[in-house]
């Protein structure tokens, strides 16, 4: 999402949103790779309007990433090394410590499962 990926790791953080005090306080410990559910500039790829199949790209990035905010993430991010890689999928897939395996135990859905998707 962000960052040389070439770049030597001193150390890593995980964490679900990579906002500007997460990235403030891995800098400030040395840990120049942030693992992240979320993206770094929050950008969806596609925009759901009515929350089905009509969804269209987004093409909001460019507009983001030109934000005092989006810009102050940058310019740490060159300032400490840093790489930030978002790994969304995988974490929600995980069995049973993914999104959908947490939230159905937390609502008492286990076991209610009627696709294997």
């Amino acid at each position: 999402m962000a960052g040389d990926p070439e770049a030597n790791i001193r150390g890593v953080a995980v964490t679900w949103l990579p906002n500007q005090a997460v990235l403030e306080a891995a800098a400030a410990k040395g840990l120049n790779m942030v693992i992240a559910h979320e993206p770094v500039y929050y950008h969806h790829p596609w925009f759901y309007p009515y929350g089905d199949e009509r969804h269209v790209p987004a093409e909001d990035l460019p507009q983001k990433l030109a934000t005092p905010q989006a810009q102050a993430k940058k310019r740490l991010i060159e300032e400490h090394d840093m790489v930030v890689y978002r790994f969304h999928d995988g974490w929600d897939q995980y069995p049973e410590h993914g999104m959908g395996f947490a939230l159905a135990r937390r609502l008492g859905w286990e076991g209610r499962q009627i696709a294997p998707d």
